[in-house]
């Protein structure tokens, strides 16, 4: 979830951001203050593949933690998470954790809930690079015994450049056992002072995405499309409402390599 990170591809393993408990939650030590950021995800093609979102993240620079909660789907078939997580920073390294409820439910069969575990890391390099990595659902539940089914673990790693002092590049690789990889890209850039704008794709399956982000001191409002070929056009809002200081990781990294310019 979050629209920032859909218009850039869904390159979301390098990102500290409000969003950070449902993608990475290392990112959650890059913020501080208090953050609440609501989104959601329409795919007017097949309205019941809409998304919605909540993340709830507080920092006080070294520590960090995080309330998160998902949802896809509708009445006949739709999937839950409910996230908690913890983040910390030492020096130039971001680590969390999280644990998270997941539940499948289908009209008139049931529904199944499980546990799993996931955790991710942010490293600052330099100036203009970072690398982040992340593993999602460590402990592999089972989804049925009898059909020998479990969650499948997934592994993602990601490379995060700060081209010049206003412009982002990020990418990563995907890999969920069992299955294909994925690649993803995006690039973000300083239009002017509060507005951003954001391009990106994907591979496997082949997705185009874009998008704009308009920023105020207690307040942001994201917009992106991700148009995949097989499905159409799927549309995302978000906003966000700070209470007290809030800043990304980026904007140091960007800042830095200014002054390194100059």
């Amino acid at each position: 979830m979050g629209a920032r990170g859909q218009a850039m591809g869904n390159a979301v393993t390098c990102a500290s951001d409000e969003w950070s408990i449902l993608n990475n939650p290392a990112g959650m030590a890059g913020t501080s203050g208090t953050t609440v950021a609501l989104g959601y995800d329409a795919l007017p093609a097949l309205p019941a593949f809409g998304k919605a979102g909540l993340a709830i993240s507080t920092s006080s620079g070294t520590f960090a933690f995080g309330l998160g909660a998902f949802r896809f789907g509708d009445v006949v078939y739709n999937e839950q998470i409910v996230s908690v997580g913890a983040a910390t920073r030492w020096n130039h390294t971001a680590l969390g954790v999280t644990a998270n409820y997941i539940r499948y439910a289908t009209d008139g069969k049931g529904n199944k809930g499980m546990f799993t575990v996931s955790a991710g890391g942010i490293t600052q390099l330099n100036s203009w690079l970072r690398v982040g990595a992340r593993i999602s659902n460590i402990n592999q539940p089972w989804l049925s015994k009898q059909f020998d089914e479990r969650l499948p673990t997934t592994l993602a790693m990601g490379l995060l450049f700060a081209l010049a002092a206003n412009t982002v590049f990020v990418t990563e690789v995907e890999k969920r056992i069992n299955d294909v990889a994925t690649g993803r890209a995006g690039l973000e850039f300083t239009v002017q002072k509060r507005l951003l704008a954001r391009v990106g794709f994907q591979i496997n399956p082949q997705t185009i995405t874009g998008g704009l982000g308009f920023r105020l001191r207690y307040f942001n409002a994201d917009y992106s499309m991700a148009h995949v070929p097989a499905f159409g056009t799927r549309h995302q809002a978000s906003i966000t409402i700070r209470i007290g200081k809030s800043k990304r990781v980026e904007t140091k990294t960007t800042k830095a390599t200014k002054t390194g310019e100059k």
